[in-house]
């Protein structure tokens, strides 16, 4: 059955894997036996590499390109819902997009909207509030979340969402707003709670003023 799933690209082939080797911790499994699944293993691995080549240079990811292996790419939550979809077909999640960590990284190295000093990028603009020890944690996360309210988003950026807006229904569709981090909805961690969700989005301005 292993070897099958293994030639099809059957997408429960990784879940097999992870549920034969706890199997395997309980039972003390050798080296040796467990060297027999080997091959099934870097046809994963394999495949996860090409997946997170290719996501590398996205802007936007759908639930069709994504599963678990792009988890440091586009975050846990959109990760198990992509795999909740490969799995049990598109139609049990809600159509959705996910902004990739590549994207997240180019605004953090572009322009900071502040300046009157705190360095060229946002990057450093954040940095810089950071290590002000005479402000408090709330001083210092109100006034960064102000950076992010006034930056300006790569051009290419706000294509590709609204692009991917569209696709969910046209540019008056009301979506959600939500995190998806690589610590969050994780395995060892929730993090319930602790970021911000938008309901009831209207809007191609109101979509990129709420992912920012």
């Amino acid at each position: 059955a292993m070897s099958a799933a293994a030639r099809r690209g059957d997408p429960r082939l990784r879940h097999l894997l992870r549920r034969l080797d706890r199997i395997d911790d309980v039972l003390g499994t050798s080296p040796r036996d467990r060297a027999r699944l080997a091959g099934s293993r870097l046809l994963v691995d394999v495949n996860d590499r090409a997946a997170r080549e290719r996501a590398a240079e996205q802007w936007v990811v759908g639930p069709r390109e994504a599963g678990w292996e792009l988890h440091r790419e586009i975050g846990w939550k959109a990760a198990n819902l992509a795999e909740i979809a490969r799995l049990a077909g598109t139609d049990v999640v809600p159509p959705w997009f996910v902004v990739t960590d590549r994207a997240f990284e180019e605004v953090m190295n572009g322009p900071s909207p502040e300046r009157s000093g705190g360095g060229a990028t946002l990057r450093d603009a954040i940095d810089h509030l950071l290590r002000d020890r005479d402000a408090d944690e709330t001083r210092r996360a109100a006034r960064i979340r102000a950076l992010w309210e006034r930056v300006r988003l790569p051009s290419d950026l706000a294509r590709h969402v609204l692009a991917a807006y569209r696709g969910l229904g046209g540019d008056e569709v009301r979506v959600a707003v939500r995190s998806s981090t690589r610590e969050e909805d994780a395995e060892s961690a929730a993090r319930a709670g602790e970021f911000d969700t938008f309901l009831f989005v209207l809007g191609r301005f109101a979509l990129l003023q709420h992912l920012k």
